[in-house]
């Protein structure tokens, strides 16, 4: 998602995640949709493409505190995890939620329950002061765990931190001073990842969900790339599933009426139907008769079925 110059982006395997249903809350706030997929880790990706500003991303995940980075102008960073120490990193990684029935954790599970499946990145405007040595942030780094099955969890993803693992020396991270332009109450943008499995997604129409045709039945789209023309049997299918769906509807007048004026509608479009085509069959083996002609693609179709923060160094 970009926003003021500014790009930040979910990213499993050097690729970024797809975006669905991007939308604007307010002044400074840019929300979206991605899938999670069990088991997967990922990063989130900053790219300042500002001439000038400086600025900090602070990243909370499923509500908790993950990591605080300094992006320059003209620059990028790349926040794997939690980052334990100037060289190592607990890396973000999608992990499904375990649910119980035990009454126990209606009491002791995570309070922020509304925050789980949610990266908030908050970004703020900074001037840079001096660089320091590193110093590991005060994060929390508390696993979601079981939740109670009342909280209606089941089959959702969290994010659990991995076994912390070296960084190549390159990516040594540092610590410097800023001095804040903006407050955190208000912001200078922040970017919202709202994250499920695929599965869930397409069952909340938020990802379109592609059906297969079967085989053998006809596209509805002819040679030409325009929509087909229902055939008569196409119609009277269609007309047929229409009022099996209207069947559950009172038996009254006004749908007795209803029901014989499309019985009508369907006689009089396949009279017509048929009158077509026997006309054009006519005028074809008139022509066969005649001359031997080149052979064309029907145009009818009949069917059969329907402070001090964390520096990258580089």
């Amino acid at each position: 998602m970009k926003r003021n110059g500014l790009e930040v982006t979910v990213v499993v395997g050097n690729e970024p995640l797809s975006e669905y249903t991007i939308a604007e809350e307010g002044d400074s706030t840019v929300i979206c949709w991605i899938p999670s997929e069990e088991g997967k880790e990922f990063s989130i990706k900053t790219v300042n493409d500002t001439p000038s500003t400086i600025i900090t991303c602070e990243t909370d995940v499923d509500g908790r505190s993950m990591d605080r980075t300094i992006c320059r102008a003209k620059a990028s960073t790349l926040v794997r995890g939690t980052y334990s120490s100037a060289s190592a990193v607990r890396p973000f990684t999608f992990t499904r939620i375990g649910v119980s029935d035990d009454d126990d954790l209606l009491d002791t599970d995570n309070a922020n329950i509304e925050a789980i499946g949610t990266i908030r990145v908050s970004v703020r405007r900074v001037e840079e002061l001096e660089k320091r040595a590193f110093v590991a942030g005060e994060y929390d780094t508390t696993e979601i765990g079981l939740l109670h099955e009342r909280r209606k969890k089941a089959g959702v993803h969290c994010v659990s931190l991995g076994k912390e693992i070296a960084l190549q020396k390159k990516t040594n991270r540092g610590s410097v001073g800023v001095a804040y332009l903006d407050t955190p109450e208000k912001p200078y943008c922040v970017f919202i990842f709202h994250y499920r499995s695929k599965d869930i997604l397409q069952a909340q129409g938020i990802i379109p969900t592609i059906v297969a045709r079967p085989s053998g039945v006809a596209s509805s789209k002819g040679a030409s790339g325009r929509p087909a023309r229902a055939s008569p049997v196409q119609h009277i299918a269609s007309r047929a599933v229409k009022r099996q769906r209207e069947g559950s509807l009172p038996k009254d007048s006004d749908v007795k009426e209803e029901a014989e004026e499309s019985d009508m509608e369907d006689a009089d479009a396949l009279q017509a139907e048929l009158e077509a085509i026997q006309i054009r069959l006519s005028k074809a083996k008139a022509k066969a008769s005649h001359k031997r002609v080149k052979r064309e693609p029907s145009p009818i179709l009949l069917a059969t079925s329907g402070d001090v923060i964390d520096l990258t160094l580089d």
